[in-house]
């Protein structure tokens, strides 16, 4: 087991790593809306925190060495398809 820290994302808010490497699987953590620098919650509304808890991930996908268009991210990505559909008005924009 690789366990991965990714410190483009804001820090863990508990006891846990960002990621962790299984054989070839990998486990991404929660994501939350945390600014990486400043560890606010960044934003007021749901699109802002949003886009920040999807950048987040992205950055632990990247220190993974994953890229969000990778394969291996299908589940996360069905996730995300999944928000849109019940969320369409504000975040159907961020969805490619």
């Amino acid at each position: 087991m690789e366990f991965i820290h990714a410190p483009k994302a804001c820090a863990s808010v508990g006891p846990y790593s960002h990621c962790v490497k299984a054989g070839s699987t990998y486990y991404l953590c929660g994501q939350v809306p945390f600014h990486p620098v400043t560890g606010e919650v960044v934003g007021n509304g749901m699109k802002e925190q949003a886009v920040q808890t999807l950048a987040n991930m992205k950055a632990v996908l990247e220190a993974a060495g994953l890229a969000v268009t990778d394969t291996s991210v299908g589940v996360s990505r069905a996730l995300i398809i999944r928000i849109s559909v019940d969320f369409p008005a504000p975040l159907n924009p961020m969805i490619p």
